[in-house]
């Protein structure tokens, strides 16, 4: 189980560096994941399909799966930088406890 600091409804997606794949996201799928509308209280994955949503994009379970990717493939890319320096605690714990 994976917790996020100072959130009720969280996800691993939770736990990585926004700044990190942003950019795969506008560059592939043409969205902007502004930090304002993504900041509510929900899953990872529903807030990913709002911001869809919010800029006229659809956002069906192909879409979703590849976004999935797009982010697993940038994070590989650069794996030292991925987590979030502020939700990491419960991936560092795990990471120790292994």
């Amino acid at each position: 189980m994976v917790t996020c600091q100072g959130m009720q409804d969280y996800a691993f997606g939770d736990c990585l560096a926004v700044d990190l794949y942003k950019a795969q996201i506008l560059d592939e799928l043409g969205v902007n994941k502004k930090p304002t509308t993504f900041r509510k209280d929900r899953k990872w994955s529903d807030r990913i399909s709002s911001t869809f949503m919010d800029q006229c994009k659809p956002c069906d379970k192909a879409v979703s799966s590849h976004v999935k990717h797009a982010v697993a493939d940038t994070i590989s890319n650069d794996p030292k930088n991925g987590l979030n320096n502020h939700k990491r605690n419960s991936i560092d714990a795990l990471v120790l406890s292994l």
